[in-house]
């Protein structure tokens, strides 16, 4: 993995093209607290109209006038960002995984297809609504020396929304999410005809958690049982591929991550990560041209691409 101070230097080599694009920062986020207070001035005077000539009762025309407010932001926020955000992605993003390896293509529109994310049957459920972002695939190397031998990882990842149409005890409808984070897709380094499913652990309700055609597989590491419950189609395939060394692993990678689950299907290695934002967004306040702005960058895109060098997926 390509440390923090070759990061830097990079950072250093595209300084010149992030001036630019910082100017353009600049003058969104101008235009955005122009924006803020406009919004907060109309707001007032439809309030003001609203209340003077009582069209509507009060406590109606502060639903009203918040209503309009937030819409109209909402809309006004969309048009001044679009252009900054996919110049952001185009010119830095992209550069700053093409930093991790040349092999990488990154898609900022593009996300792992419905198909894919539904052959990893991590989570059960019948997807209604399904959005992405983000798209990085193709080769990544967890150190010089492999690259230069040519000992590479197939990666697919991309930012997931996933949502289910459910209805209340009054049978009214609503979206519930049940998968918001970072899909991966990884080629695994052994062949298999099972499936082996690593999920969080459900404690008495483990029961639940299995998938179709699967049983429990009870491992002796007692650490990763308390975190984690196995299933899997076939028990000694399983832990054929869940050695002590891959468990070690495994239970490190997920105290870095947070709750993440695993499959493998197909000679690959499903991984859903749950996140609370979009992690490659643009900053509108803080400049592009100081350092300890965009390491969080850095510190993102390593935190999921450590995962093969944690696993050690290219052995």
């Amino acid at each position: 993995m390509k440390s923090l101070d070759e990061f830097r230097t990079y950072y250093n080599s595209m300084y010149y093209r992030l001036v630019a694009l910082d100017s353009q920062r600049e003058n969104v986020k101008r235009r955005l607290d122009l924006m803020y207070g406009l919004v907060v001035v109309i707001g007032v005077c439809l309030f003001l109209i609203f209340y003077r000539y009582k069209l509507i009762p009060t406590l109606l025309i502060t639903v009203v006038v918040i209503s309009i407010q937030i819409l109209t932001g909402y809309i006004l926020q969309y048009f001044i960002k679009r252009n900054y955000l996919i110049e952001f992605k185009e010119i830095f993003i992209k550069e700053a995984i093409v930093f991790f390896s040349e092999s990488l293509e990154y898609k900022p529109d593009a996300f792992i297809p419905i198909e894919e994310f539904n052959l990893s049957r991590l989570y059960i459920g019948s997807p209604d609504q399904y959005t992405g972002e983000d798209l990085v695939s193709g080769t990544l190397y967890s150190s010089q020396e492999k690259e230069n031998l040519g000992k590479g990882i197939n990666i697919k990842m991309s930012e997931l929304e996933v949502k289910e149409r459910r209805r209340g005890h009054k049978g009214q409808s609503h979206y519930a999410t049940y998968f918001k984070g970072v899909f991966m897709i990884i080629d695994f380094n052994k062949n298999f005809k099972g499936e082996t499913f690593i999920l969080e652990d459900a404690g008495v309700f483990n029961y639940l958690g299995g998938r179709n055609g699967t049983e429990r597989v009870k491992l002796e590491d007692i650490d990763f049982e308390k975190k984690f419950a196995v299933y899997g189609t076939d028990e000694i395939e399983t832990r054929e591929l869940l050695t002590p060394s891959f468990i070690d692993d495994i239970y490190e990678m997920s105290c870095r991550i947070g709750k993440p689950k695993m499959a493998l299907i197909n000679n690959k290695m499903y991984i859903g990560i749950p996140t609370k934002g979009n992690i490659l967004e643009p900053m509108y306040k803080d400049s592009l041209l100081e350092f300890d702005n965009v390491k969080k960058y850095y510190d993102q895109l390593a935190k999921y691409f450590k995962v093969i060098e944690e696993l050690n997926l290219d052995e």
